[in-house]
């Protein structure tokens, strides 16, 4: 019984901690689901689902991409897909992150497309995001995006982790 006691109380820390390599924690970025409405210029009602990351280069600077999954709600609008390169800056300390980090981005280069279409597109926004778990979060935030000719402010809350 010592023996197992012995084992349990060596080996279990061991294999737990053995992600600990000694080197002080550092957020590079992360990743990001995020669901978004908002209306076009027309007021018809507009529904997105996006999946993205950051990589944080210097300070708070990051460079992120984009892809997701947009249509208008109505019977019979067609959906699109969106590309979207991102330059962002996230006001955070990397090596102490806080519970709450708001970031300001811009979808530099973009692309809309779908069934034999494709025009370019924008964004620029900001938000926040809650870090309720060390490396998970609640992301909010509010973007005006142009793709093609339509003009759409959107708001959006997904999931972010780091």
């Amino acid at each position: 019984m010592n023996r197992l006691a012995f084992v349990a109380l060596t080996v279990i820390p061991v294999c737990f901690g053995a992600e600990n390599t000694g080197k002080p924690y550092r957020y590079n970025g992360g990743g990001y689901t995020l669901f978004g409405f908002g209306a076009c210029q027309h007021k018809v009602p507009y529904f997105n689902a996006s999946v993205g990351g950051e990589a944080l280069l210097v300070k708070g600077l990051s460079l992120g991409a984009e892809v997701g999954y947009n249509t208008f709600i109505e019977s019979r609008s067609k959906s699109w897909g969106l590309g979207l390169l991102n330059v962002g800056y996230h006001f955070v300390d990397r090596s102490n992150p806080k519970k709450i980090e708001p970031f300001v981005n811009w979808g530099i280069i973009g692309a809309g497309f779908g069934e034999g279409s494709f025009g370019p597109a924008a964004s620029l926004g900001g938000g926040v995001i809650y870090w309720f778990k060390p490396k998970m979060g609640i992301r909010s935030e509010f973007r005006y995006m142009v793709i093609s000719e339509e003009r759409i402010p959107m708001f959006g809350v997904g999931i972010s982790f780091r």
